[in-house]
């Protein structure tokens, strides 16, 4: 009888990790394509930070800190609230091409 209920908790704590994982990965994608679409935001309403970024760090940094808009954008703050243990695990899902920052889904 114990032997039987050690193997189901054996199995149950393998399967039960994967699932831990595949929700990690998710959260990361998720996180990513926040980034992306309020890095595009920032960049649409004019904040000097995200224009003249030139790689994909610098603009997580700065919307890590928040950037504001300008123009009609004014006072308008875009920024990232997560840790930079969310910000890094999300950096694998984003690419910085042709002065934008954009989802990448991966493998």
């Amino acid at each position: 009888m114990i032997l039987i209920i050690g193997t189901i908790t054996a199995i149950s704590v393998v399967a039960l990790s994967g699932i831990d994982d595949e929700a990690q990965t998710n959260s990361a994608r998720r996180n990513a394509q926040i980034i992306a679409s309020t890095a595009e935001s920032a960049l649409i309403s004019g904040a000097i930070e995200i224009s003249v970024a030139a790689n994909a760090q610098e603009v997580v940094d700065a919307l890590g800190t928040g950037v504001e808009g300008t123009g009609v954008f004014e006072g308008v703050l875009y920024k990232i609230n997560l840790n930079e243990e969310q910000r890094d695990e999300a950096m694998g899902y984003l690419e910085f091409s042709d002065g934008s920052l954009v989802f990448s889904a991966g493998e």
